[in-house]
């Protein structure tokens, strides 16, 4: 796993693609949690995103998949406050546990 913390503007900050890897999950389950609780992550802070062009990969799984190529991809950037609160909304799994570890 590489970094885990991105610095944006002086600000410790973590990618919704990090997250995805950390707790195993597809990024696109990430995504749709960041959508569904957006106006609660605006309370902690302003939510940074990442537009960019997505290109699928062959190891791709079409089904588990939203994006299309071509189509716009987000990543989410979210300072230590918001990573937490995403944090609690996940899971105690074996692997969510230690992955919030190694944020904290």
């Amino acid at each position: 796993m590489q970094d885990v913390i991105t610095m944006i503007d002086n600000e410790p900050r973590v990618g919704s693609k990090m997250l995805a890897e950390g707790f195993e999950v597809a990024h696109t389950s990430v995504q749709k949690m960041m959508l569904k609780y957006r106006a609660e992550m605006e309370q902690l802070g302003k939510v940074v995103e990442s537009r960019s062009r997505a290109k699928r990969s062959s190891k791709s799984d079409l089904k588990s998949d939203l994006l299309v190529a071509g189509s716009e991809s987000v990543e989410y950037f979210l300072n230590e406050q918001q990573a937490t609160f995403f944090g609690q909304l996940t899971r105690n799994s074996e692997v969510s546990v230690k992955f919030k570890l190694s944020l904290t």
